[in-house]
């Protein structure tokens, strides 16, 4: 990933401003964003483990979210430009 904000400026930045983003983005990268979100909640939330196939799913939705792979990539960009 070419864009990144390391987690610990992040919370520096978030926690001594108060901003309102807004963003225009695509339906494609909406749903890019809704799947990121989903699986880093259960990925981060969840005392369980992925099984091969949750595995896969996950994968499966990655790529059809971004059939290119540069979608998530340019997203991220996008979202930490704003910043």
């Amino acid at each position: 990933m070419t864009s990144s904000i390391h987690p610990t400026s992040l919370k520096t930045f978030l926690s001594t401003k108060t901003m309102s983003i807004h963003l225009v983005i695509s339906r494609d990268e909406k749903y890019a964003i809704v799947n990121a979100l989903a699986f880093y909640d259960r990925y981060h939330n969840s005392n369980e483990k992925f099984d091969n196939d949750e595995q896969e799913e996950w994968k499966e939705c990655f790529k059809a979210d971004d059939p290119t792979g540069v979608l998530v990539d340019k997203l991220a960009t996008k979202i930490a430009n704003l910043f």
